[in-house]
């Protein structure tokens, strides 16, 4: 007998902590948007990482979509570098 349980999402499966899912998700959106506009700029990696001032191996790293390898801190600046908006909602009670 095998016990399963739902999740919303892959983040709120494998995250220890509903805050730390959260971090995740995030740092997902943020990182997916970065992919997208980086892709829309059809450059090669030199151009494209020099546009946001990182190495073309962090570069790739980004574009393999290593989320382990960027904070929230580090992907907002990117997304600034890449001319993205970003903003942030909180909702309270």
């Amino acid at each position: 007998m095998s016990m399963s349980q739902e999740f919303e999402s892959i983040w709120d499966a494998i995250e220890p902590t509903v805050g730390d899912a959260l971090v995740m998700k995030v740092r997902f959106k943020i990182m997916s948007a970065i992919i997208r506009e980086c892709r829309l700029w059809k450059v090669s990696r030199n151009i494209a990482s020099k546009r946001l001032n990182i190495g073309v191996l962090r570069y790739d790293q980004l574009l393999a979509c290593d989320i382990a390898s960027f904070n929230i801190d580090e992907l907002v600046v990117l997304s600034l570098k890449a001319g993205l908006d970003v903003r942030l909602e909180v909702q309270g009670a």
